[in-house]
């Protein structure tokens, strides 16, 4: 019986943590909560967190486990691969600030992207030429 229950004991766990830093967080900030908001701030999640485990559990009853793991990991990935592209683009973003949104930024993406891969980094007066011309282009 503990067994079976030792997942739900530990996510149980996890959500606790989550909230007690939080509310450290709200705390240090002094950040001062109305009750009905703060009424919301436990109703809410405690309502997905009961729909979304009673959803799981019906799923699980269809979809074998290792579909699970599986779509799992995909979606794990993905969030990673966007994460790190968002940090990419904020970094380019804070190095080119003018030309955020350019053709500039878009090429300095794809070459990170594609140098990042292993292949050689063309020479410097290429990459200079290709950004001036699409600067150019833009009119800035």
């Amino acid at each position: 019986m503990f067994f079976s229950m030792m997942p739900v004991l530990l996510f149980m766990f996890a959500v606790s943590i989550d909230s007690l830093t939080a509310g450290f967080s709200y705390g240090t900030s002094r950040v001062h909560i109305k009750p009905l908001a703060a009424l919301f701030l436990v109703f809410i999640p405690t309502a997905a967190i009961t729909l979304m485990t009673r959803i799981g559990s019906l799923l699980f009853s269809f979809i074998p486990a290792p579909v699970f793991s599986i779509l799992s990991f995909v979606l794990l990935f993905i969030l990673g691969c966007e994460k790190l592209i968002e940090s990419l683009i904020r970094h380019l973003a804070g190095k080119y600030p003018n030309n955020v949104g350019t053709p500039v930024i878009v090429h300095e993406l794809l070459v990170a992207v594609y140098y990042g891969a292993g292949k050689k980094e063309p020479k410097e007066e290429t990459k200079e030429a290709y950004i001036v011309q699409a600067a150019e282009e833009t009119g800035r």
